[in-house]
């Protein structure tokens, strides 16, 4: 019974290092919005974003991608979330573009 339980460990580990961590999300979106993909980036930070929910960074940056497809409520809203978690500079584009 223990060997079994050992393996289903070492097996569920090795699954889980094969996924793909919120950092390796903001990662690809950041390289999907430099190239205009914005639809992409978004996508990418949204996992990122349900993968680790306290990552304001990534609030900002999908809300800045969500501001260049002229989503601005969403945009606006991304960026307030980011300033509850703790991004002052997420106020700055509230102040720039949301107001």
């Amino acid at each position: 019974m223990i060997k079994i339980l050992t393996v289903f460990v070492l097996l569920t580990a090795s699954l889980q290092s094969y996924g793909q961590s919120a950092e390796s999300y903001s990662k690809n979106g950041t390289s999907k919005a430099e190239k205009g993909d914005y639809t992409g980036a978004i996508a990418d930070f949204t996992k990122a974003i349900e993968l680790n929910p306290k990552d304001a960074n990534a609030y900002v940056n999908r809300g800045i991608a969500k501001f260049n497809l002229k989503e601005k409520d969403g945009a606006c809203l991304d960026w307030s979330k980011a300033g509850e978690l703790g991004d002052a500079d997420a106020y700055d584009l509230i102040k720039k573009y949301c107001n």
